[in-house]
């Protein structure tokens, strides 16, 4: 512990990494974590397996942050469960597969195919429909 404040192990940024972790598995951020939507509903998933019913997640949260020790409530703070945002969905660009997805697909998603110009004009003269019989035989 004393080897942290050492002037090498200062330059080397141990003490700033030893503060980052202690800070990282203090009550409050510890308690953030556990309160967290995403764990909630893995420890929910856990006590259904087990006994087969299906808890609150507020039930849960509530349980859980009567369990800790009043010094570990007070650091956390008021109980309330953190739901991450969910991030907007881009649009698809998937095409249709089926004829029946196709129908229903808008106008402007449809694909039409390239227009191509008619053939040049025969300018030899000849009304021979085969090309390779232009000697006339």
């Amino acid at each position: 512990m004393l080897g942290l404040l050492h002037k090498n192990a200062v330059r080397r940024g141990e003490l700033e990494k030893f503060w980052e972790k202690a800070t990282a598995l203090g009550s409050a951020s510890i308690g953030k974590a556990l309160f967290n939507e995403s764990v909630l509903l893995l420890v929910r998933r856990e006590i259904r397996r087990d006994t087969g019913l299906l808890i609150d997640p507020e039930d849960l949260a509530r349980s859980l942050h009567e369990m800790l020790s009043p010094e570990a409530r007070e650091q956390i703070g008021p109980m309330r469960v953190r739901r991450r945002r969910r991030a907007p969905r881009k649009p698809t660009t998937a095409k249709p597969t089926s004829t029946v997805e196709a129908a229903a697909a808008p106008a402007s998603a449809q694909v039409t195919p390239p227009i191509r110009s008619p053939a040049p004009a025969d300018t030899t003269g000849s009304s021979l429909a085969d090309p390779s019989q232009k000697d006339g035989s």
